[in-house]
């Protein structure tokens, strides 16, 4: 009987504590989680044609901590999409691929609270006829705590 009563009482404490954490928004996140969120993570431009150029879109990132985060790197996952980023005045980039060229340390500072924007650009005829079809790309923001916030769009490519 004693025993029932332990392990009731050890449930009914776990559920408690798992339901305060879900509250204070501390489940699912590690020690390596970045205080910037995405107002968007992930954007769709839709179909476009290669013939067209470019294409470009903002994401804008927010310091929801309480402390300064310092942007360390930007980065892309291929080298047909570049990124740049937009602290205050200060604008860093653009910035492609790792291991196709330097990608340099930025140390661009976001206050709490402080905003930024990401700009992404696209080029549709970077791999050209093997380019056509649907396509998905990630830029990576790295901060100085080690966190990274990936930042994702997908496009349909025409010729």
């Amino acid at each position: 009987m004693t025993f029932k009563i332990i392990m009731a009482t050890l449930i009914v404490g776990f559920v408690g504590l798992v339901s305060v954490l879900a509250m204070s928004g501390k489940i699912g996140q590690s020690a390596m989680d970045s205080m910037l969120s995405a107002t968007e993570s992930q954007y769709d431009f839709g179909t476009i044609s290669m013939k067209d150029g470019d294409v470009y879109h903002d994401f804008k990132i927010k310091n929801t901590g309480i402390e300064q985060v310092t942007v360390s790197k930007l980065s892309t996952s291929c080298m047909c999409t570049k990124a740049s980023l937009t602290a205050g005045d200060k604008t860093e980039g653009p910035f492609s691929m790792e291991g196709h060229g330097g990608i340099p340390r930025i140390d661009v500072a976001i206050p709490a609270g402080g905003e930024a924007s990401v700009e992404a650009i696209y080029d549709p005829t970077a791999h050209g006829s093997s380019g056509i079809g649907r396509i998905e790309r990630s830029i990576f923001v790295d901060s100085t705590d080690g966190a990274r916030t990936e930042l994702k769009f997908k496009v349909m490519v025409t010729p």
